[in-house]
This record gives structure tokens, sequence and C-alpha cells, in this order.
């Protein structure tokens, strides 16, 4: 799985990105902004199939489950802390 510039942060996130209803739905950019990210990376991400889990309601019009990001972070931390710990080996 590719790294990226986020997994470093991911751990640091996840307090602010769950805090809040796990069913909230958030445009790209309101994920982006959430993240610290571009919506540029986030629509990257999905189109690659390595970014949170999305809904797409109508053409041009996606969604993220904030739960969805929250566990999607969760991974992100998991394959940042694990590569980091095996370099240390």
């Amino acid at each position: 799985m590719p790294n990226f510039h986020l997994d470093r942060r991911a751990r640091d996130l996840l307090p602010k990105v769950t805090a809040g209803d796990p069913d909230e739905l958030l445009t790209t950019e309101g994920l982006a902004e959430l993240l610290g990210v571009s919506p540029q990376f986030i629509k990257a991400r999905t189109t690659e199939g390595n970014g949170p889990e999305s809904h797409l309601f109508k053409p041009r019009s996606r969604r993220y489950r904030r739960g969805d990001a929250a566990a999607w972070l969760k991974e992100r931390a998991a394959i940042f802390e694990k590569e980091r710990a095996d370099a240390e080996i």
C-alpha cells in the first residue's frame, strides 16, 4: 500500500475526525478541510481506491461518512506505525 504525507499525522487527526456523528456526510471539500489536505488529494485517493469509502449521490456529488473517514485514518495510522517499527528493526 502506498505511503501518503497524511499517514504521519493520521493518529493526531483521529480525535478531530471522530468528534461528531459517524453518519454525518462530508463533501470532498469538507473532508479535505477536516484533514488539512487538498480536495485533489482526497479525489486522487478515492479514484485510486486508496481513500476512505465514499458514496456517489449524483454525478459529481460524492460524500464521505465521518465514520468511514475515521476508519480510513486508523488504517493509515496503523500502516505508518508498522512501517516505522519495521524500519527500526
